[in-house]
This record gives structure tokens, C-alpha cells and sequence, in this order.
């Protein structure tokens, strides 16, 4: 636990023991969304990386590509794969243009027509979690980031842009 927290770098995100994951939510996040990405699966009890995960170990471009492949993850609903798409949009196109870009996925939901089950306007918070696992790569990526923790909007990277561009090129896989 205190590897995987270390790993992702947690030290300054994450207060409290690291000791289980089920506690340490970051960590159960991202192993929850690498296994939706297809590179690790359980058997028996432990993780494993999945044959393709062990294919791409070692090579981070065909890392690369495999993940932007696989974003945002195959199998969501259609509310949650807008919100994915849109998310990337926000992080290809910079901050100039969507300079939140959770409130750039709630705005465009809400103009394409979704709502709230109680008919209210979406909010950032309903967008990040309709894009739940595309914006937690995105953050574990560092193709977004939180300029001062927890005070500004998190703000894409350059490196953040070039990736959701080919996450975009890539999809529908």
C-alpha cells in the first residue's frame, strides 16, 4: 500500500494512514480504472497485470497509445461516454478555451439536454463523476493537474493535450 501510494505520488493529495485501500481511496480509484483499462485483473485473491499489460511492460509509447486507445473505457453508458469525450475535448482544446474543464463537460452536457434525475442543471461535481474513470487517468496521467490543491480548477497539461488528442483520434476503438 505504501508503494502504490508512493508510485502515485499521494504524499501531498492524501491525509491519514495508507495502510489498506479500502482507505486510501486514491489507490483503490486507480486500480479499479487500470482494470477497466484492461491491465490488471484479480485471480485468486491477488493483482495481476493482464497479458497485455505484460506485453506493453517496457515500452511506454505502446503504453501510451494502449491507453489512449482504451479512453474513455469501452462499456459505459451513453451519459458517461459524452461526459468522457467531452472531458477530453476540454483537455485537447487548453486552457484557453475551457479553462475548467469540468465546468466545460457540465456546461455541454447541459446544452446537448442532460439533466438530473430531480431535473436539475448538471454540475462540474455530476460531470466528474459521469467521466469518473477518463478523469482519474487523466489526473494519474498528469494530463491534468490542480494548479494550488484544491483552490483552482485542474488544468491540463501540454503533455495532457497531445494525449487526449490521440484519445480522441483513437476512438471509437
Amino acid at each position: 500500500m505504501a508503494a502504490a501510494s508512493a508510485e502515485l505520488g499521494l504524499a501531498g493529495e492524501w491525509y491519514g494512514e495508507v495502510n489498506r485501500e479500502a482507505q486510501t481511496a486514491p489507490v483503490l480509484d486507480f486500480r479499479e480504472s487500470m482494470m477497466r483499462l484492461g491491465l490488471l485483473r484479480r485471480y485468486r485473491g491477488a493483482l495481476l497485470a493482464t497479458p497485455a499489460a505484460r506485453k506493453l511492460r517496457g515500452n511506454p509509447a505502446a503504453l501510451w497509445w494502449h491507453l489512449a486507445g482504451r479512453l474513455p473505457p469501452p462499456k459505459l453508458t451513453r451519459p458517461h461516454t459524452h461526459a468522457s469525450i467531452l472531458l477530453l475535448a476540454a483537455v485537447a482544446i487548453g486552457p484557453q478555451a475551457a479553462p475548467d474543464p469540468l465546468e466545460y463537460v457540465a456546461r455541454m452536457m447541459r446544452e446537448a439536454g442532460w439533466q438530473r434525475s430531480d431535473d436539475t442543471p448538471l454540475t462540474n461535481w455530476d460531470a466528474r463523476a459521469a467521466a469518473y474513470d477518463t478523469h482519474i487517468a487523466l489526473i494519474r496521467l498528469r494530463a491534468l493537474v490542480q494548479v494550488r490543491h484544491g483552490l483552482e480548477p485542474e488544468q491540463p497539461t501540454r503533455d495532457g493535450a497531445l494525449f487526449a488528442r490521440a484519445a480522441l483520434r483513437t476512438w471509437p476503438a
